[in-house]
């Protein structure tokens, strides 16, 4: 009996746990609790020939989240975004990364982060943080 009730208690804590990340952009929408969430963030910086264009899609059961400058891609990321309990934090557990041809070679060398952390402190500001890398956007 204390086998069965373990594992009934296990899986309603994943299921409960599944139900918190988002693997599309209508979960997404539903996990941070606003409807009209951009798809396309703009980094906040004065140098715009190097801005980045951050780009939210559905990607194959996935979230796809798009890094790109003018000149081109700079990353592609995808994976599901997780909250993490705080009101507006979540993590993006990433299932596959590749660096473009725009990144620089520094970001590069830091490797691929398994996880990369994102605060939505107001619907206009989305801050996000990765292995050293730290990017403030706002909506489009």
């Amino acid at each position: 009996m204390k086998i069965l009730a373990t594992l009934i208690l296990l899986q309603f804590s994943l299921a409960t746990f599944a139900s918190e990340c988002a693997s599309n952009m209508s979960q997404l929408k539903d996990l941070v609790g606003n409807a009209s969430l951009s798809s396309v963030w703009k980094e906040n910086t004065k140098n715009k020939s190097r801005q980045l264009t951050l780009r939210l899609a559905n990607s194959g059961g996935n979230l796809s989240l798009d890094l790109s400058v003018p000149g081109g891609n700079w990353a592609k990321v995808t994976g599901v975004i997780c909250a993490t309990g705080d009101r507006d934090s979540f993590v993006a557990q990433v299932s596959s990364m590749n660096w473009g041809p725009e990144a620089p070679g520094i970001v590069k060398f830091a490797g691929k982060p398994k996880t990369i952390s994102l605060k939505l402190p107001y619907q206009s500001l989305l801050k996000v943080k990765a292995k050293g890398m730290s990017f403030d956007f706002s909506p489009l």
